[in-house]
């Protein structure tokens, strides 16, 4: 490899890790040997994360510029952030939108399919067509109710 080392990635397969250089993934075994996937991230990215969905392993990132990427293809363009749960993926959004995402097949379909842009002004959330897989909140309202099962939480213990 002639490139310099942006990320290496562990997979859940302890014998295996994945490598970006440049703008392309590899993948390294444990016996010293590097393969070059189809998998390209054409931007600088500041997390990337290996899932095992089925027997696969799928490549999350999320780019510098709130790019959000699912195996090299880009699914939106409005993240800022992202982490992987045992049975989700959670992302927020540049709109203070929470999105969860169930961690298998469907859902990381579905995500590529949906624009992830909640445009409040419009009020269209009533009309989209979502599955029950989705979750979608304005991260001030969960912030609030967070905070208020916490008061009442910490009031019913002290009282």
């Amino acid at each position: 490899m002639n490139y310099p080392i942006e990320h290496i990635i562990s997979s859940s397969n302890a014998n295996t890790a994945y490598i970006k250089a440049k703008e392309q993934i590899f993948k390294y075994t444990r016996d010293g040997k590097f393969e070059q996937t189809n998998i390209t991230l054409n931007k600088l990215c500041a997390q990337i994360e290996i899932v095992k969905i089925n027997s696969d392993d799928v490549i999350l990132a999320l780019s510098l510029e709130n790019s959000f990427f699912i195996n090299g293809k880009e699914t939106a363009k409005n993240i800022t952030s992202f982490y992987v749960h045992s049975d989700f993926v959670i992302l927020t959004t540049l709109q203070h939108t929470l999105v969860c995402v169930p961690l298998n097949e469907v859902g990381l379909k579905q995500l590529s399919v949906y624009d992830l842009t909640v445009k409040p002004w419009l009020n269209t959330m009533d009309k989209m067509s979502f599955t029950g897989e989705y979750i979608f909140c304005n991260l001030f309202y969960f912030v609030y109710i967070i905070t208020f099962l916490t008061l009442s939480i910490l009031l019913q213990i002290y009282i």
